[in-house]
């Protein structure tokens, strides 16, 4: 596994990128080391209980994430 850390300057160059439910999920991601896709989606995106529209919601929002690196 490859370990990725932003630099001040790259957080504040992505910081406009990211929304506040963006950087909660990084939180999580951060404080539990190791999750997976469908703990975040019970953690940050069970906003409606269609659990699908859960499941694209978080899908959408973390390969946005994986993309912005």
């Amino acid at each position: 596994m490859i370990r990725r850390y932003l630099s001040a300057a790259a957080y504040r160059e992505l910081s406009d990128e990211l929304t506040e439910h963006d950087l909660i999920v990084l939180k999580r991601v951060s404080d539990l080391r190791f999750v997976t896709g469908s703990q975040l989606t019970r953690l940050g995106f069970a906003d409606t209980g269609d659990n699908d529209a859960n499941g694209r919601a978080a899908r959408r929002a973390l390969l946005r994430l994986t993309r912005l690196g």
